[in-house]
């Protein structure tokens, strides 16, 4: 399993690359920038190319995007601990 943390334009080219080599990714984000944007600056959205990977990617349900953000990330016995803002770890 792979854990993003950030869903712009590099954590979701990142996220799309390890799906596509049969990882499951979890992407966290608060802003949740994967989502229809809200204003006409392509600066709040993800580009078209990256807008389609994710989907083709999503689809095959590689991908989850979590609008939960990430508190910290600690490394442990069997990799890592990631804890997110509502106290829960993954």
């Amino acid at each position: 399993d792979v854990v993003i943390v950030g869903g712009n334009e590099s954590g979701i080219d990142l996220a799309c690359h390890h799906a596509a080599t049969g990882a499951s990714v979890r992407v966290f984000d608060p802003a949740t920038p994967w989502e229809p944007p809200k204003s006409s600056d392509p600066s709040l959205r993800l580009a078209p190319r990256s807008r389609l990977r994710l989907d083709a990617t999503a689809a095959a349900k590689r991908i989850t995007l979590d609008p939960r953000g990430v508190r910290r990330v600690r490394r442990s016995d069997r990799g890592f601990t990631v804890q997110l803002d509502d106290g829960s770890t993954i």
